[in-house]
């Protein structure tokens, strides 16, 4: 069990960054619109836009355009849940940490705002304007 997570987690590794041709994109997301309005309010109350953006570039973190499509929502769900006990164990946050030195804070969300911000960051990456 423990080989078949450090397994996957090496292989979205490569799509820490970004998305990579090799890694297969997380299964899309159907957006529930209350969710996604309850994790815009979560957002703004948590101020995650004060470290990042939804396709306005980097910030102190990463730009969350198009997370839910390189993270699959099991990943997004613990990452939320406890960020810095993801960067002790997990090679994609360890990868992220070495790029935004500043990391990110446990934020003490429940499995309803976790998903509900999932749907957000889903939802809005969905908004943004694909670039040419």
């Amino acid at each position: 069990m423990k080989t078949q997570f450090l397994t996957a987690a090496l292989v979205l590794a490569a799509a820490s960054l970004g998305a990579s041709a090799q890694t297969p994109p997380a299964p899309k997301i159907v957006v529930d619109t209350v969710l996604a309005e309850q994790g815009k309010a979560i957002s703004e109350a948590k101020m995650c836009m004060s470290c990042h953006t939804i396709g306005q570039g980097e910030l102190a973190g990463p730009d969350l355009l198009g997370v839910t499509e390189r993270r699959d929502t099991t990943w997004l769900m613990r990452f939320l849940d406890d960020p810095p006990a993801m960067a002790e164990t997990d090679s994609i946050v360890r990868i992220m940490a070495e790029k935004y030195p500043i990391p990110m804070a446990k934020l003490d969300l429940t499995e309803a705002e976790r998903r509900a911000l999932i749907h957000y960051l889903a939802r809005e990456s969905a908004r943004v304007p694909v670039k040419q």
